[in-house]
């Protein structure tokens, strides 16, 4: 193989950051449980392993992402159930382990053949991608879109190979396994043939067999899915788009490849060398991933697409369709690519941003909290198991509270959000699970099997652009729910809670949690703390820009401030909204001896609250 005509220093730097990213990843690999598709994913493999039909049609998208479920089925270990909690937590660990190196294998097979091939990119080019926060923090956790871009890989390496009659297979197969681990990387396809293919003229792409064999094997795995899920798969999960959203996810989602796909698009649009129309189809097809999900942008994950379209964008094509980044716009990229890693943005106040070394401020996403920046701070407390946000409170309260789960074999489920790390836990105990779909009243039969959630679904409300079709109904649902009698499966406060529905009377917490629900309209919120009686106890550590609520059942006061009574039912509570900055620096007390002051806060800033974004 001939080496690099340009640096060889390049050549190196490309592959030690490689071998630096690649160490992270595996570190950072762990049980971690980050978002309720990875918990549909381990689920549906598992139950594979165990012997369910491959033309099983219940698993979560088994239509648009079926090889990534068999994939991990055959090397996920399968140990008998009931499988306890420390069980559970390695199942989920050989997951994410198995779907990282499958990702880390195509890419490293990859970036090696870049890095000895004449169309070499600048290593900023690589260094950006490697940094690229979607890309970093979600490597080492279990997704289809992490299997599909390891394929994915190696089809661009095969597209930047001699094309012959050798390849034509290769290529089909790889596109075949992309596009059915995660029907979204077909949006990449038309970019590897714009870059491989040998003539500029658009009229001719047609003509290549290797443009041909990609396509085959890319629709044949959109045939393969439909065919498996009886034609009822879907491509479309909602319409949304809120412009500060998306601008957060796009800066804190993928980093400095901003500025390199920036670059890219530019330079083909001004290389007069192309014919228009093929500059104008090269542009077309690197922005198709942005423009399929510009509205559906749920989560930074999202952006997987995009920032593989972008590394192939800058690698694949030769050097006179793309150029090669030069130094003067390099040195910001690498700086805007480093500095994001340890430094992040605190703005616990729109008002009020500043830099830091640690704990960057968090925003929402569909999959949990996501960091401004400071990445791997945060991908270090993932990865030693801290309490990111719900998604690991609510998996960790599946897999141990024992007293949650009923000793029948067959249990119901609410269709929540976080159904999926109950199924998971349910499946992992030996437990026939079903759903109680939305609008589904609870069972009144005493033989009925017990009903079981989360009670973080029961005290927040549904964002409007998640399925807004079903939104209105799944709020009503919810709603009349929260009335019915249910047991809390309560433990630290710093864990979610379950519950299991039944003919209880509501405790005192219940009654509290409703007075915070209705306060809190709608935003996640948790007890912040506990306060013993006939003890002064400071809030002064209260995170400020958050709204907080103080509750009791006796009358309590902080500073001067008196709570106010609120009549639930033939119990009188006493609740105390702090507000005003200078509350901060007063002492709650109460007079009662067996009161306890609790204090409940909301999980995000004020700013980030439901009402300041789009609700239809």
């Amino acid at each position: 193989m001939k080496p690099l005509q340009s640096s060889s220093a390049g050549r190196w730097i490309i592959i030690l950051c490689l071998a630096l990213f690649c160490t992270i990843t595996l570190l950072a690999v762990g049980p971690v449980m980050r978002e309720t598709d990875q918990a549909a994913l381990l689920r549906g493999a598992r139950e594979l392993s165990r012997g369910a039909s491959s033309a099983h049609t219940g698993f979560y998208s088994y239509d648009t992402q079926f090889y990534s479920y068999w994939i991990i089925s055959t090397f996920l270990p399968n140990p008998p159930p009931p499988v306890d909690q420390f069980q559970s937590r390695d199942l989920v660990k050989s997951g994410n382990l198995i779907c990282a190196l499958i990702f880390l294998i195509g890419l490293t097979a990859f970036a090696i053949r870049c890095a000895w091939v004449k169309r070499n990119p600048h290593p900023a080019v690589w260094i950006a991608f490697l940094a690229c926060p979607a890309v970093l923090l979600c490597t080492p956790l279990a997704g289809s879109a992490i299997v599909s871009l390891g394929f994915l890989f190696l089809l661009a390496l095969t597209a930047s190979m001699k094309q012959s009659v050798a390849t034509l297979f290769p290529a089909a197969l790889l596109a075949f396994l992309s596009v059915a681990s995660r029907a979204d990387t077909i949006l990449l396809m038309p970019l590897i043939c714009w870059c491989a293919s040998p003539s500029t003229t658009v009229s001719r792409l047609p003509a290549f067999p290797f443009i041909w064999a990609i396509a085959t094997g890319s629709i044949l795995a959109l045939a393969t899915g439909q065919w498996i899920s009886g034609g009822t798969g879907t491509f479309f999960y909602g319409d949304f788009f809120d412009s500060k959203v998306f601008l957060a996810y796009l800066v804190f989602g993928l980093g400095s490849l901003l500025v390199v796909g920036g670059f890219l698009l530019i330079s083909v649009g001004k290389n007069r060398e192309l014919p228009l129309s093929f500059r104008i189809t090269g542009i077309l097809c690197a922005s198709l991933p942005m423009l399929f999900y510009s509205t559906q942008l749920f989560s930074p994950r999202h952006l997987l697409t995009t920032a593989a379209a972008i590394l192939i964008f800058a690698c694949l094509p030769s050097r006179n369709r793309i150029p090669r980044i030069p130094g003067r716009i390099a040195i910001p990229i690498v700086a805007l690519s480093l500095l994001p890693l340890f430094i992040g943005v605190r703005l616990p106040e729109i008002s009020r941003p500043s830099l830091t070394l640690s704990k960057s401020t968090r925003f929402p996403t569909t999959d949990g909290l996501w960091p401004m920046g400071a990445t791997l701070p945060f991908l270090i407390d993932l990865a030693e198991g801290d309490s990111i946000d719900h998604n690991q409170q609510i998996w960790q309260s599946a897999i141990s509270f024992e007293t949650a789960w009923p000793e029948s074999d067959h249990i119901r489920i609410l269709e929540t959000p976080m159904r999926e790390y109950l199924l998971l836990a349910a499946s992992l105990r030996g437990k026939k699970a079903t759903l109680l779909p939305v609008g589904n009243s609870l069972p009144t039969n005493a033989n009925s099997p017990s009903v079981l959630s989360d009670l973080r679904s029961l005290n927040t409300r549904r964002p409007g652009h998640v399925r807004p079709q079903s939104t209105a109904k799944y709020d009503s649902w919810i709603t009349n729910l929260r009335e019915s009698g249910y047991t809390l499966i309560t433990a630290e406060t710093e864990i979610s809670p379950l519950i299991v529905f039944g003919n209880e009377q509501p405790d005192g917490l219940h009654s509290e949690q409703k007075l915070a629900r209705k306060f809190f309209g709608g935003d996640e919120f948790r007890i912040n703390r506990v306060c013993s009686t006939n003890q002064p106890c400071s809030i002064e550590n209260l995170a400020a820009g958050h709204r907080h609520l103080i509750t009791a059942s006796a009358p309590f006061q902080l500073g001067s401030k008196k709570a106010a009574p609120s009549v639930s039912g033939k119990e009188i509570l006493y609740f105390l909204p702090v507000t005003d900055p200078s509350d901060f620096k007063s002492d709650l007390t109460s007079q009662a001896i067996d009161s306890e002051l609790k204090i409940w806060s909301t999980t995000l800033p004020d700013y980030m609250a439901r009402r300041f974004f789009t609700e239809k």
